[in-house]
């Protein structure tokens, strides 16, 4: 007998995933008590929920947890064996609708609605543009195909833009063909000079690539059946609940507080509708294994405390001159610097309690994010150059940006985006840590040719798996070690560990396994967001300073007892 329809969720990984699907399930059934639902999950998502599934879930299959990377590679390949575990879980259904877990149905809105209006259509997703691989044309330059379609190097065929939030399906040879495709591309994408999605393969691309290997192009494009914040110019509740059946999360930047807000207050609305107690999300990773440590924090300038700072000013670093600390910070005139268009609009460096230092007017391309350093007596400083096309690294005299300004030719293959390089003075020579995971450091003694050091690897054990992580801090020397900091991002939250280096050798000696804690409830631009720039030993106190960027708005700094941060440091390790 032909059915209705079923909607499949995901509860994959940790036990957010678990009671964000219970939330979505029963905005469904609030709805529509009789929409047959479908539970696709892992034992380690469902723990908190276990006995709920049977009561509310009109169906269950569990998939057992694969040895991937990390939970999102696991979650993202398994959206492409979705068809197999359809039609095995329901083999009397004909038509699927995925949603992600972290979507919500809105009141009085009925996801049925959807097998209607696709009936017939054999693959149908939440959908941006498609590239035309003859015309190289697209329609909108917005989002991403997670790989340059010009690199694919093709001259026919089209190529589309999914999201896969949204997936409506129906059993048949098409479907079937897009989803096998999508599941061998998927152990074979990084061929392709692709963009990762939280260190991994985005699902995204494989079908957008088994889409165009079928020349199938849905026939609703553009298509936005859920509201996504990084896709819709209209940012407000009634907008969403007067347009939208459904809304969630999606992509890479941080949601706004009101729409987190909104999420949960409509979901725990559903959870006292069914008797069920609220649960809250928050988009910040819970670290169990944080490590917490008295520290005496300063604030250090607020957003408008000195001239040209209304946009901010935030990320200091220091450094020892003359035997006092000298801090600069970076000063935003305005917000250009976040408008998706590209600006020259350059950051400016600002000394604490002095002058703003010069950027010379040659200089053509936007610099940002400052960080210290000492070279053959000289104080020095590294930053981000921003230029329209790609974003590399530079470095000059303290005194004035363009004086003497250097780009580092490493002596490998660079990104079209470089940023966090961190240098230090060793040996004579000019260090280069190019990355921390794998460990790829480079010498100089001329400050032109750059030589690759022989380093061992460490077995980095990072708790926020398959994310980048990346350099945060210059390397300072603390007596026994050198000190740098290092983080991972998620959704605009940074999680920074450190590594004490071996002072001989530059070799990892010791690496947090766990993230440091350094400010909670931060307030300012982009509430929650801390960013660890920079670090300073001061050596007749015992202290470490450490400092942050507060929201992208005001800048900080904390003191931390050395020999209490060196030993949680190396206990941590272990």
């Amino acid at each position: 007998m032909k059915t209705k329809g079923t909607i499949i969720i995901l509860a994959l990984g940790d036990n957010k995933w678990g009671q964000m699907a219970l939330s979505l399930c029963l905005s469904i059934k609030a709805n529509e008590p009789n929409q047959k639902v479908l539970l696709v999950y892992e034992d380690s998502a469902v723990e908190e929920i276990k006995p709920l599934l049977p009561r509310y879930f009109d169906y269950l299959h569990k998939v057992e947890q694969r040895d991937y990377e990390s939970n999102n590679a696991n979650a993202f390949y398994t959206k492409t064996l979705i068809y197999d575990i359809a039609q095995k879980a329901r083999p009397d259904e004909v038509k699927f609708l995925m949603i992600d877990a972290d979507c919500i149905v809105c009141p009085s809105q009925k996801v049925s609605d959807w097998f209607t209006e696709l009936d017939g259509q054999p693959f149908v997703t939440w959908c941006n543009d498609f590239y035309d691989f003859e015309k190289k044309e697209r329609m909108r330059t917005d989002y991403t195909f997670w790989v340059e379609p010009s690199d694919i190097n093709v001259n026919k065929g089209r190529m589309p833009q999914i999201n896969s939030s949204f997936m409506y399906f129906e059993v048949s040879l098409t479907a079937y063909h897009i989803f096998d495709i999508a599941k061998n591309e998927f152990t074979r994408a990084k061929e392709y000079p692709i963009k990762l999605y939280k260190g991994c393969v985005p699902d995204e691309l494989c079908f957008n690539l088994a889409c165009w290997k079928l020349d199938y192009i849905q026939p609703l494009m553009p298509y936005y059946p859920i509201f996504f914040q990084f896709a819709n110019e209209y940012q407000n509740e009634t907008h969403i609940l007067h347009h939208y059946k459904v809304f969630g999360f999606a992509g890479e930047h941080r949601p706004s507080d009101w729409f987190v807000g909104m999420y949960n207050n409509l979901a725990n609305y559903y959870r006292d509708y069914f008797g069920l107690n609220d649960y809250i999300y928050t988009c910040r990773l819970i670290d169990e294994g944080e490590i917490k440590l008295d520290g005496v924090k300063k604030c250090l300038a607020k957003a408008g405390d000195y001239k040209d700072s209304d946009g901010g000013i935030f990320n200091p670093d220091g450094i020892i001159i003359d035997g006092y600390p000298v801090v600069v910070m970076r000063k935003e005139k305005n917000l250009d610097a976040y408008k998706k268009m590209y600006t020259h609009n350059t950051a400016i460096p600002q000394i604490h309690n002095g002058g703003a230092i010069s950027v010379a007017k040659w200089i053509n391309f936007r610099v940002e994010d400052f960080r210290l350093f000492s070279y053959n007596g000289y104080a020095m400083m590294n930053f981000s150059c921003v230029a329209k096309n790609r974003t590399f690294m530079g470095f000059s005299v303290m005194q004035g940006i363009g004086s003497i300004i250097k780009t580092p030719q490493l002596p490998i293959e660079t990104n079209k985006v470089e940023k966090n390089w961190a240098f230090l003075e060793h040996a004579n020579h000019l260090v280069c840590i190019y990355s921390l995971e794998p460990y790829l450091v480079f010498a100089t003694k001329d400050l032109e040719k750059w030589e690759q050091l022989k380093m061992n690897e460490y077995p980095i054990d990072w708790f926020h798996k398959g994310h980048t992580i990346c350099n945060s801090t210059n390397p300072i020397d603390i007596g026994e070690y050198y000190l740098m900091f290092f983080h991972s991002k998620e959704k605009a939250v940074y999680y920074h560990g450190a590594v004490l280096l071996d002072k001989m050798t530059l070799d990892i000696v010791y690496c947090t396994k766990n993230s440091i804690n350094i400010m909670d409830n931060a307030k300012g631009l982009h509430n929650g967001l801390v960013y660890v720039s920079g670090s300073l030993y001061l050596e007749r106190q015992q202290v470490i300073r450490v400092y942050f960027g507060e929201a992208d708005w005001n800048a900080w700094q904390v003191d931390f007892n050395k020999k209490d941060l060196v030993e949680a440091i190396i206990e941590n390790s272990k």
